[in-house]
């Protein structure tokens, strides 16, 4: 990230800093305040620094495999809906430093918080509106109050879930819930009828609560991962910018951000119909459905499911895409904005990085592999041929 025209590397460069004696006097002061913040910031450091365990992720970066890595993705991906997920970085063409190894541990620590944004104190995290217009924050001291008014169940890990009561349609008038995620943020989710939802950076997601009726419908701004209970009597679907997507029982991923083209609905497994203004398609898994706005035609196309559902495990994974695209993925994550002389945002890339690795390693290693070069001001990157 850049801010000020200077690169900021996050909260795990200033740690691996302190470690090796070479942090500034206000970064010794962000470090001790960040420790005495949490107990298990202080449990975290005590890992980090355990010598087996240190000597053993040295050992796997010794022995990264680009294509290796990448076909441990699309083996993790291919299993999604058949065995539980577990919060684990997968090396992907990248090199671990020594601030990958505390921002490794960290990212295992707490899948729905962010190094970055706590360095940066910019956003306040996730929160959840309510019908009446008011905002809790999901993180932080503030769970137990939001459970207490809500009777829903937060955790660190697998983010809101909701009681019995939410599911029941005769118990209250329904009441819309919006879960918002800022720039910088993952979140997780598990909906009234027991449906998990992954929402991605810049993401908006609002449902009724109850959850009950004849059917099951969310609205989606943004980019969510869907694990669908199946319920034959109550289908399920994602109104999406004027796409909707019906599903049974599947998962998918839907990206549906307000300045893009397009709704784009990518099946992992299951089958789902896309339906917009222009006609409705059904698609099979490894199959990616592009409904352009304004109701026209939709387009299928053959895809790896693996590269565009990569972010739900904490990595960024690209393949042959240009990087126009890609930054427009960074952007929402780091919070910065980017710019293109000439045709670099033309120029295609394949790689990927951690998702909470500073962007100035991922930038770097881009410009070894392409024609091009980024120069950062405060948070405006320009992309220039080289």
């Amino acid at each position: 990230m850049y801010i000020d025209g200077k690169d900021v590397f996050g909260l795990a460069d200033i740690i691996n800093k302190v470690f090796k004696g070479e942090a500034t006097a206000e970064e010794m002061q962000l470090y001790e305040q960040w420790l005495a913040s949490n107990l298990a910031n202080r449990e975290l450091i005590d890992k980090a620094t355990d010598g087996p365990t240190i000597a053993a992720l040295y050992r796997e970066r010794e022995h990264l495999d680009p294509d290796e890595s990448l076909r441990r993705i699309r083996v993790r991906a291919a299993g999604w809906g058949r065995k539980k997920r577990t919060s684990r970085w997968i090396p992907y063409a990248a090199a671990m430093s020594a601030a990958a190894v505390v921002a490794t541990f960290y990212f295992l620590s707490s899948q729905n918080s962010l190094i970055a944004d706590w360095f940066s104190g910019q956003s306040e995290g996730p929160t959840l509106t309510v019908g009446s217009g008011e905002t809790f924050r999901l993180l932080g001291d503030n769970k137990s109050t939001v459970a207490d008014r809500l009777n829903i169940v937060v955790d660190n890990e697998t983010g809101i879930s909701y009681t019995d009561a939410a599911v029941d349609s005769t118990v209250a008038e329904p009441v819309i819930h919006t879960l918002d995620i800022p720039a910088g943020y993952t979140y997780s989710m598990t909906l009234p009828d027991g449906s998990r939802v992954w929402l991605n950076s810049q993401t908006q997601l609002s449902y009724d609560v109850p959850f009950g009726g004849g059917s099951r419908t969310v609205e989606l701004s943004g980019e969510a991962y869907f694990e669908v209970v199946k319920d034959a009597e109550r289908p399920f679907r994602v109104i999406a910018n004027g796409t909707e997507v019906a599903v049974l029982g599947t998962s998918f991923n839907v990206t549906a951000y307000r300045d893009e083209p397009s709704v784009v609905t990518t099946l992992i497994d299951g089958a789902v119909e896309v339906t917009t203004g222009g006609g409705a398609v059904r698609l099979a898994p490894g199959q990616q459905a592009v409904a352009v706005y304004g109701g026209g035609e939709i387009s299928i196309h053959e895809v790896d499911p693996a590269i565009y559902t990569s972010w739900v495990t904490g990595v960024f994974a690209f393949e042959n895409m240009t990087l126009a695209d890609i930054c427009s993925r960074l952007t929402r994550w780091y919070d910065v904005e980017f710019s293109f002389d000439g045709n670099a945002g033309n120029e295609k890339f394949s790689g990927g990085t951690w998702m909470n690795a500073p962007l100035r390693d991922f930038l770097d290693n881009i410009e070894l592999v392409t024609d091009v070069t980024f120069h950062g001001r405060g948070r405006r990157i320009t992309v220039r041929p080289r």
